[in-house]
């Protein structure tokens, strides 16, 4: 037998029927994602969507969802499989999946939310997105801290999650934890509709253990390859009383300081999302080897965290 066709209510109605896209239009959320990395829109996906797209992502869980897990190219150049606890998921470009859920073609194949944000921030130019369903079955289920994308590695600049749990409560775990450094931290409740937008470069962020199952839909919005920036050659600030400013300004500074200033929960976070085998063991000696040659790169900089805490990253630009 064939496999069966899910979700054919609203197969053939527009994405925008399914949400309050006008939300994303108002100037407050370009207001914060221009000037804090991230922007939160509550009720972005209206109720009986979230009721559906998390009853089709029950109903792949049998035989196509698949366990979340990354590849770790250890120093000698070998490589690991790193397997996440909990974590099964899938993307809308594998094959057979739309064929499979009809209704999961509307996000695959509906530009209004692109469409939206280059309106509201143009010079990002978004120009293709890819989607994925996940599915966290508790019981600790989390990811470690990363950031999305790199821009040498791919063209995703803007990351859009879409929460689908109903009656969430803060005792469940499973916030998603933004760091828009230099400021702190904030968590954020996965709840049903929530749409949570932030830079795929430039925002680090990580998923905290959760207690129940915790459904989501993540889009990844992508600039034109050929937009790509090309890796230019790092010269950090080797001289005590370096200025602070242009430190924060340059984006792949601002990501090392991160890792240096959180190392300590970042390993934490490694511990909790992987089963202990020889493939974790390997990525916490290349954070911690990491990290080191960071805190020795950085010495005159990272024991002037409060400053740098104080500067609140006024006048930072989060989206490259």
């Amino acid at each position: 037998m064939g496999r069966r066709r899910l979700c054919t209510l609203v197969s053939n109605s527009d994405t925008l029927g399914w949400t309050r896209a006008n939300e994303i239009t108002r100037p407050w959320v370009w207001d914060q994602l221009e000037k804090q990395g991230y922007a939160v829109v509550e009720s972005f996906l209206k109720r009986d969507a979230c009721k559906q797209l998390r009853s089709t992502i029950d109903q792949l869980r049998c035989d196509r969802l698949v366990p979340n897990a990354t590849h770790f190219v250890a120093g000698d150049g070998s490589r690991e499989l790193l397997v996440k606890s909990q974590i099964f998921e899938t993307e809308t470009h594998v094959k057979g999946i739309l064929e499979q859920a009809p209704c999961l073609s509307l996000l695959h194949n509906d530009t209004s939310l692109r469409e939206r944000i280059n309106q509201g921030m143009p010079t990002l130019n978004l120009q293709s997105h890819s989607v994925k369903l996940q599915y966290n079955a508790g019981k600790g289920g989390c990811f470690p801290m990363h950031f999305d994308s790199e821009p040498t590695v791919d063209a995703r600049v803007m990351t859009a999650i879409i929460y689908l749990n109903e009656g969430w409560v803060p005792s469940s775990g499973g916030q998603l934890r933004l760091y828009p450094f230099p400021n702190d931290p904030i968590d954020v409740e996965p709840t049903a509709g929530k749409l949570v937008l932030f830079s795929s470069r430039n925002m680090l962020h990580r998923v905290l253990p959760s207690s129940r199952e915790r459904y989501c839909i993540t889009l990844w919005l992508s600039k034109a390859a050929r937009e790509n920036q090309i890796g230019k050659p790092l010269r950090p600030p080797l001289k005590e009383g370096s200025a602070l400013n242009p430190v924060l300004e340059n984006l792949e500074f601002r990501r090392l300081l991160a890792k240096a200033v959180y190392a300590q929960e970042w390993a934490d976070s490694l511990v909790e999302s992987h089963p202990d085998n020889e493939g974790r063991q390997l990525a916490l000696q290349k954070h911690w080897k990491d990290v080191n040659i960071i805190k020795f790169v950085f010495r005159h900089i990272l024991p002037r965290l409060e400053e740098l805490k104080r500067s609140k990253g006024k006048g930072l630009v989060w989206f490259s």
